[in-house]
């Protein structure tokens, strides 16, 4: 139970101010009061980081390749010639690297989540969260649509309607989220209220189906949803 506490603890310092707006919002677990404080110091750490990370990977890469310029220019007849045809090309080739590429990306990164700290007073998230993170969620959305479409059927699929003697129902493979009974529901000449949703067995899978009776007559009518039109 300790162990679990210093993970999530580790993982709300560490973890929480580098994720995006949206993902933060879905974070779990308690913060501390000192959560606003938090992403601040982690915008300027890790732009501080960012910095002397690069510089130092930018170092260590002149100095393993140093030899091969000197080289490379002591072949060479014309010196001026050698130092502007062999030096300056490794000199830049750091940017062009995989890891001065991730750095100096790194580098914008922490620049941009410190100056939107400062602007609207909350860093926005990481690129190297939001990157896979969005990936993640597309797969996940992936998935979710891929169940509904075995269990309900495909979402392209029109809505069927059954119209009786004082009702009306409506089949459709995905639920209506902005449905409700406040909605007047118009349909071959006659006004409809929503009673009831639920769902049914409709052939191989289930439909997500919805009851309506007439619309009183005394009832206003604020919105009209027109299913012929569907």
């Amino acid at each position: 139970m300790a162990s679990w506490r210093v993970l999530i603890s580790a993982g709300t310092f560490l973890l929480w101010p580098l994720l995006p707006e949206g993902w933060r919002r879905r974070w779990r677990w308690p913060l501390p009061a000192t959560a606003g404080v938090l992403a601040h110091a982690s915008a300027y750490l890790c732009t501080v980081a960012s910095i002397v990370s690069w510089f130092g990977a930018f170092v260590c890469y002149q100095i393993a390749y140093s030899e091969q310029v000197t080289a490379l220019i002591a072949e060479s007849d014309r010196e001026p010639g050698a130092i502007t045809w062999y030096g300056l090309p490794m000199f830049f080739s750091f940017f062009f690297t995989l890891s001065g590429a991730l750095l100096t990306l790194w580098i914008g990164d922490s620049v941009a989540r410190l100056v939107t700290a400062f602007a609207t007073g909350e860093p926005m998230g990481s690129l190297f969260l939001w990157a896979p993170l969005r990936i993640l969620d597309g797969v996940l959305r992936a998935a979710e649509e891929g169940r509904r479409t075995r269990e309900y059927g495909l979402p392209t699929e029109p809505d069927r309607i059954e119209a009786g003697d004082g009702f009306l129902a409506v089949r459709a493979n995905r639920p209506h989220e902005d449905w409700n009974a406040f909605l007047t529901f118009a349909y071959g000449g006659r006004f409809y209220r929503l009673e009831a949703m639920s769902e049914a067995p409709d052939g191989r899978t289930k439909s997500f189906v919805y009851r309506m009776s007439p619309w009183p007559d005394a009832e206003p009518i604020r919105r009209i949803v027109r299913l012929d039109e569907r």
